[in-house]
């Protein structure tokens, strides 16, 4: 044995020795073919390691050199167009040849490693092929445009449709909920908010004793369920008490103001501001009288052009009508019994002494009616201050003014 007969070398002697002294049957057999002994060799070599290089027995003769790798593989890129080529000539034999993909190209003897993958030569399409896919590709996308834009048609539409239907349903609900009424309630709450919280709230600020909060709501439960309805309680807006009091001459200063139920002062205060010779309220309880005595001292007087504000005892003292030229304010406080009294009082007034009385009615209409009132004429009020009166006041006002003493004779 010599240093040859390792295994690979046995095993390249064995294949070496017995490919020609036994026969397979035909010509190949004793005469190798060179490329198939090349692409054997090619794959032994990339199986084996690098540092086991095949040694030739120095009894036998050289083996043949070996074809390099790219002029290998590009013999077999070359036998594969042709074999392509042939298929395309032949398609009728098309079953019995190999499937080769179009642009398919063997791969070089180096790219059989699937470390290092080297670059593949890829063979263009022919031109009429990309050309027809180009086209199917464009028609693919306007179709899937086509599609798209239908779609988004169909759901707008659709959108469209619901917010129509949503709309016409809850102008249904609001045009059965919101009747005449209801609009006028709503009107008229939403106009005393504004006059106390925007025109009244400096007025409120200057007061010792606040007014109550504002209630304009009243529930009650009818025979239709429970409904809602406005009430007015008072104290009158400034606003529509400037527009009340411009019935009334510009010189005051023999006139008197008096208020039957003047509550926190407010509207007393209100009138103060004009220049009456005096101005006196009415409580008809203790805490009443001092509530107002404490909002009167502690108003401050630079904003009164009547020095003298009083506050009366109603249920202690009695009501007394002012023996001079005077303004008589009846409030919504005031109860419907005690206008008749007060009424009565006046008539009484003004058969023992005729001169000039106003009367001031807040929420009016509850004086409609009565015999006393046929001493009074309705006074209308300035084109302006009626305007206003009907389109802001949220409650009727009217004023009166006593006849003259022939008028009331007749």
């Amino acid at each position: 044995m010599t240093d040859d007969d390792s295994e690979n070398q046995r095993l390249s002697k064995f294949s070496r020795a017995d490919r020609g002294a036994y026969g397979f049957g035909g010509p190949s057999a004793a005469k190798p073919d060179p490329l198939a002994e090349a692409l054997e060799q090619v794959i032994r070599g990339r199986a084996q390691p690098a540092d086991r290089i095949e040694t030739h027995v120095p009894d036998e003769p050289p083996p043949p050199p070996r074809p390099a790798p790219q002029a290998i593989h590009s013999r077999l890129i070359e036998e594969l167009h042709s074999a392509r080529e042939q298929i395309r000539q032949a398609p009728s034999n098309e079953s019995a040849a190999p499937h080769i993909l179009e642009g398919e190209i063997l791969p070089p003897p180096g790219s059989l490693s699937p470390a290092v993958p080297d670059a593949v030569d890829v063979t263009p399409e022919p031109g009429g092929s990309f050309l027809r896919r180009a086209k199917e590709n464009v028609r693919g996308l306007r179709i899937s445009a086509a599609e798209r834009l239908h779609r988004s048609t169909r759901v707008a539409g659709h959108l469209a449709a619901s917010g129509r239907r949503a709309a016409t349903d809850t102008g249904a609900a609001l045009s059965r909920r919101m009747r005449l009424k209801d609009w006028r309630r709503r009107r008229l709450a939403l106009l005393c908010l504004v006059h106390r919280h925007v025109f009244d709230r400096h007025t409120e600020r200057l007061l010792f004793s606040k007014t109550p909060p504002l209630e304009v709501y009243a529930v009650s439960e009818g025979e239709k369920g429970i409904e809602k309805e406005f009430v007015y309680r008072g104290p009158m807006p400034k606003k529509v008490l400037d527009w009340a009091l411009s019935a009334l001459p510009r010189d005051l200063k023999r006139h008197a103001f008096l208020d039957f139920r003047a509550g926190n002062g407010r509207t007393l205060l209100l009138a103060a501001r004009r220049n009456f010779e005096y101005a006196a309220g009415y409580a008809f309880d203790t805490e009443g009288c001092e509530v107002l005595e404490m909002n009167l001292a502690q108003y401050p007087r630079s904003w009164l052009d009547c020095r003298d504000v009083r506050a009366l005892r109603g249920d202690r003292d009695g009501l007394l009508i002012p023996s001079q030229p005077s303004v008589l304010f009846f409030p919504d406080a005031l109860p419907t019994g005690h206008i008749d009294i007060i009424l009565s009082y006046i008539s009484a007034s003004l058969h023992l002494d005729p001169r000039e009385i106003w009367l001031i009615f807040e929420n009016a209409g509850r004086e409609k009616g009565r015999e006393q009132m046929e001493l009074f004429d309705k006074v209308p009020l300035p084109f302006a201050s009626e305007v206003k009166t009907r389109l802001f006041s949220p409650v009727p006002v009217a004023v009166y003014r006593s006849k003259n003493e022939g008028e009331a004779l007749e």
